[in-house]
């Protein structure tokens, strides 16, 4: 991934692949807010601990569900998967996170941040998106 290559280590492909694992619980969304809520400083990266852990415990993925979590990302059960998306955006000419696809048109929306975007202020975006495309 490309901020593998920018901070020479992987934390980028594992945070992949712990946010597709997350995915298979049903619970993306709350372990990618977890993520860019705890976001280290540049060329740090994540440990295994946070991912596996830390960050899944935050999402609220427990029980059963955490052990499938932990298994997927222990496994490595969504690798071919991460890449696929990797390359799929890749020759698509996406060059950075996050980045969106709107019937056709290319927007970068900033969604890093721990305050949810309001569906009103999302959809305006898309109006501008379209409208100015």
């Amino acid at each position: 991934l490309v901020g593998d290559q920018i901070i020479g280590n992987d934390s980028s492909q594992r945070s992949a692949r712990a946010a597709t694992c997350a995915h298979t619980v049903g619970a993306f969304w709350a372990y990618h807010s977890t993520i860019f809520r705890n976001q280290p400083h540049e060329g740090v990266g994540y440990t295994d601990e946070l991912l596996r852990n830390d960050f899944a415990a935050e999402a609220g993925i427990t029980g059963d569900a955490l052990t499938r979590f932990q298994t997927c990302y222990d496994t490595g059960a969504t690798n071919e998967q991460v890449k696929a998306m990797e390359s799929e955006g890749s020759a698509a000419g996406v060059n950075g996170t996050p980045y969106f696809f709107v019937n056709g048109w290319q927007t970068n929306f900033d969604l890093q941040t721990d305050t949810p975007i309001s569906t009103d202020d999302l959809l305006e975006g898309l109006r501008l998106v379209v409208a100015g495309g």
